[in-house]
């Protein structure tokens, strides 16, 4: 059965679970619409630019003693981590890669240069793109 809806339900609907992911994080937003693939095309038209520019609306960005830049979310996790000295961006594998892995069918080197050309967009910075393991992002 296909359920018709207009254009101003989608877009109240997708604006509902952008809202949803800020909040409560993918994981949990994507078990109300039947998973990660779902969220991505319902909530983001499959754009993992859109998933991008929705959780930097949420970042706090906090400098350390030694220069590195976290970028936080609302519930205070670490999503990436800049190191201006080498210009490298350090992207949270459970929190974001495998978010855009997973959700937009992405490949590595895909999310590596997504993330690489939002940067560039949005910070204006040229920086090299690794995905951070778990022993990094313990202590993040």
């Amino acid at each position: 059965m296909k359920i018709i809806i207009t254009e101003s339900q989608h877009n109240s609907v997708q604006a509902k679970l952008k809202d949803m992911v800020k909040k409560l994080g993918w994981v949990n937003t994507s078990k109300v619409v039947g998973g990660s693939e779902n969220l991505a095309k319902v909530g983001f038209n499959s754009d993992p630019m859109e998933y991008l520019n929705t959780i930097e609306e949420t970042f706090n960005l906090v400098k350390n003693d030694k220069g590195y830049v976290f970028f936080k979310n609302n519930t205070g996790d670490t999503l990436m981590v800049y190191l201006p000295s080498i210009q490298s961006l350090f992207i949270n594998q459970h929190l974001v890669w495998q978010v855009l892995k997973i959700g937009f069918n992405l490949i590595y080197e895909e999310v590596q240069d997504i993330i690489t050309n939002w940067f560039k967009d949005n910070y204006n910075l040229k920086v090299s793109v690794s995905r951070g393991n778990s022993a990094q992002t313990q202590f993040w």
